[in-house]
């Protein structure tokens, strides 16, 4: 307990608290620039060596918890966006399925992201595309297979059913 006689011991309190006060003011300040700069886990280290300090300076918990914040709305999108490219990537390689599960994981985080939603579009078109290119294999298949055995009316018959795909899609 600090002898309240003691002028000596008062003075040296007083100056090592605006010492503190100081040294916390300059760190909070290299904080700040940190934050500024979008270098949240740099300024969030800051803060909390700061509260180490003093720790009833509220305004470090304030900006720990706002750059917190920032810093996972960053690490979503960084998140999103890879997910989006790799659907993006599978899409170009007709992996419909796979890219769907990219895609459903972009939109239980972020509903209305566009690119998933024009992803997902362009997948259910893939899928679509890929079905009736299904359907015109079997059925040239099917002609050629009628062809061979000289059943050459039949064979015309799956053909034109063949052109009649292409021709309306």
């Amino acid at each position: 307990k600090l002898d309240e006689k003691n002028e000596e011991a008062k003075k040296l309190l007083k100056d090592a608290r605006k010492y503190v006060e100081d040294e916390v003011e300059k760190l909070h300040k290299i904080a700040l620039e940190k934050y500024n700069s979008e270098k949240y886990e740099e300024s969030i280290k800051d803060w909390r060596n700061i509260l180490l300090i003093d720790s009833a300076f509220v305004t470090a918990s304030e900006y720990i918890k706002d750059a917190e914040s920032k810093l996972s709305k960053d690490q979503s999108s960084k998140v999103i966006n890879e997910w989006n490219q790799k659907a993006a990537e599978l899409l170009e390689n007709k992996q419909f399925d796979r890219a769907s599960i990219y895609v459903e994981k972009v939109l239980a985080l972020a509903p209305n992201d566009q690119k998933a939603n024009d992803l997902k579009k362009l997948i259910a078109q893939g899928v679509q595309d890929a079905k009736l290119q299904e359907k015109i294999s079997a059925l040239f298949l099917e002609g050629v297979r009628e062809f061979k055995k000289r059943n050459y009316e039949a064979a015309i018959a799956k053909w034109e059913e063949v052109k009649k795909y292409i021709s309306s899609h």
